[in-house]
């Protein structure tokens, strides 16, 4: 990983807080994927990356701490999205001053993801997000949690939209077009079969 970013800096975040509403109101996170939560395969993939994980829910909070990390609730509970997700993160009592957003709908995420992200980092950036060859993917970033107040006034402000928000802040966009598959994610029942075919190993 870039020397600018030090890998013991970084918390990895899992957005697992939405309401869900393509996938009739279930808790995406808890979905079973091969008889195993969705939100398993996102941090195995995501554990060897970062020094420590948190994850963000909303609702069956019992359910995310049986899973050994730390669990904390969006900044607000009016389902802002993923940027209230990041904004709790950024308000959160660790020491970690970088994180590494992801979904939790994503199985396939870059194993590299973290440390492509980091190398895009210099003094003057403070956000970097993947691009796929043809889209941002902006709950796949890297924040430093100084823009804490920044984004919290976005959203005071009626600001919604993260990749609106990742611009405004000069995020750079990292290319994985060499792995656009990784950014697949899960929003209804028909996407969730299919993930099933390309997933055959069990965790």
């Amino acid at each position: 990983m870039n020397s600018f970013v030090n890998p013991n800096d970084v918390t990895g975040i899992v957005l697992a807080g939405g309401r869900a509403t393509r996938m009739h109101g279930e808790d995406k996170g808890l979905i079973e994927l091969h008889h195993q939560p969705l939100i398993r395969y996102i941090i195995e993939r995501l554990r060897p990356q970062v020094e420590t994980i948190r994850l963000s829910v909303n609702r069956n909070i019992s359910s995310y701490e049986t899973l050994g990390y730390p669990v904390f609730t969006d900044a607000d509970q009016d389902y802002h999205g993923p940027l209230s997700g990041m904004l709790g993160a950024m308000r959160s009592e660790f020491e970690n001053n970088w994180l590494l957003c992801v979904p939790c709908d994503a199985p396939l995420l870059p194993l590299d993801l973290a440390e492509r992200l980091s190398r895009a980092i210099d003094q003057h950036t403070q956000i970097a997000v993947a691009y796929d060859g043809k889209w941002m993917q902006p709950t796949f970033c890297l924040i430093h949690r100084s823009l804490a107040n920044d984004l919290e006034q976005y959203i005071i402000n009626g600001g919604r939209k993260t990749g609106a928000w990742l611009k405004q802040n000069q995020a750079v966009e990292v290319d994985f077009s060499d792995q656009k598959q990784a950014f697949t994610n899960i929003n209804t029942p028909e996407e969730l079969e299919q993930i099933q075919a390309q997933i055959t190993s069990i965790l």
